[in-house]
């Protein structure tokens, strides 16, 4: 509660290794957030790293990721069909043309009351907690992390 987090993702890995596998992650991501497993589906895809850099995640591994993340039934058949659609392809290219223009240079990178977080107190809880709790107490109450995943 002392912070408003926003998380956009970016598919700029796509451009490197000339395919859209990061897009359709997170068009599927899209989806698992709508059946309400958002954290749980990107643990999942973050945790099943492809055999090869650059080989990317087939549709079916990507349905199989919303299996092993809990979405399951109409939910699941919901997730299937707004993946199939790529309902939120959209939503992935506008976050990553926000990544451009920011001229963000990788991930993880965060904003917080308007200046970057070190990668080093993004990765260690208790520098990221202390540095909030300094940024509120200087008065800067609308501190906003905003950190860009792929």
């Amino acid at each position: 509660g002392k912070v408003r987090l926003v998380w956009r993702p970016t598919t700029f890995l796509d451009g490197n290794l000339g395919n859209d596998s990061s897009a359709r992650a997170v068009a599927a991501w899209g989806c698992a957030i709508d059946a309400g497993k958002s954290r749980e589906f990107h643990n999942t895809v973050y945790s099943n790293p492809p055999a090869a850099e650059g080989d990317g995640f087939t549709d079916d591994q990507m349905i199989g990721f919303a299996e092993s993340s809990g979405i399951a039934g109409a939910d699941l058949d919901a997730f299937k069909t707004c993946f199939a659609d790529r309902t939120y392809a959209g939503w992935a290219a506008n976050s990553t043309d926000l990544f451009y223009s920011a001229k963000i240079q990788g991930t993880p990178y965060a904003l917080l009351a308007g200046v970057e977080v070190p990668t080093e107190t993004l990765v260690d809880q208790a520098a990221l907690e202390k540095l909030v709790d300094a940024t509120l107490a200087a008065g800067t109450a609308s501190a906003a992390p905003s950190p860009s995943a792929s």
